[in-house]
């Protein structure tokens, strides 16, 4: 296209010189004049365009570039996570095979000893859960942890039932600045927490008491808890 252009151009600027003013009118040499700097501005534009596709090719190869990386990168990581599949099914069937050659003795205990892990695993899910409980004072979801038949002793007073540590909770929220569980674990049937008090005492003051608490579990529930402290802070 440009090279036709120029071609006209030239044509034009050739009819120009060669008839000179004296060979056409003024006005029709004024028409070439403009007819040549309109498609000079054309030629001008036209390049410019040019340019400026030439720069949208360049930057979408650049893209183009760019996304083919990306999906070499993909392939190379699924392939990685096709390898690290096939290698854990390979264990899988390794530790099966091994499995088999194990007596129906060890079997058996291998997995008593699984059910008591995720026995375990069910009770520290659940002592979390009633660590954040007691933390937030929530009377309602405290005693929901506990069997309706439980028993929960410690040295200010001896409750029966979740009813009654529903009650209890209920009144330690006006007087009790924090619970703080700083620690909680348990197995099957037993469990521990340590713990501090934030309250008041007789004469209004904060009083920090560090307790420890030691659970029995029921059903997948508190059946029993015993609550140790010092009283001393309380009495000052």
């Amino acid at each position: 296209m440009r090279k036709v252009t120029v071609v006209v151009v030239m044509t034009l600027l050739c009819l120009v010189v060669a008839c000179g003013p004296s060979g056409v009118s003024q006005e029709e040499y004024d028409s070439v004049a403009s007819e040549l700097a309109t498609a000079q501005q054309g030629v001008t534009n036209l390049e410019s365009k040019l340019a400026a596709a030439q720069q949208q090719v360049a930057d979408g190869q650049a893209k183009l570039a760019s996304a083919e990386q990306q999906v070499a990168d993909l392939q190379s990581q699924l392939d990685q996570l096709v390898s690290d599949l096939s290698s854990a099914q390979q264990r899988v069937t390794d530790l099966e095979t091994q499995l088999a050659d194990v007596p129906p003795e060890l079997q058996h205990e291998l997995q008593q000893l699984q059910q008591e892990h995720d026995q375990a695993a069910e009770v520290q899910a659940m002592l979390d859960e009633w660590a954040a409980a007691w933390g937030a004072l929530k009377p309602e979801k405290v005693a929901s942890f506990y069997t309706e038949d439980c028993s929960y002793i410690c040295p200010l007073f001896d409750l029966n039932g979740s009813d009654e540590v529903r009650d209890a909770v209920q009144a330690l929220v006006d007087q009790t600045q924090q619970i703080e569980i700083k620690s909680v674990f348990g197995t099957r049937s037993w469990g521990a927490a340590e713990a501090i008090w934030t309250t008041l005492d007789r004469g209004g003051r904060i009083a920090k008491v560090p307790y420890c608490a030691i659970l029995q579990f029921q059903d997948g529930k508190i059946s029993r808890e015993l609550v140790y402290y010092d009283t001393w802070p309380l009495r000052k």
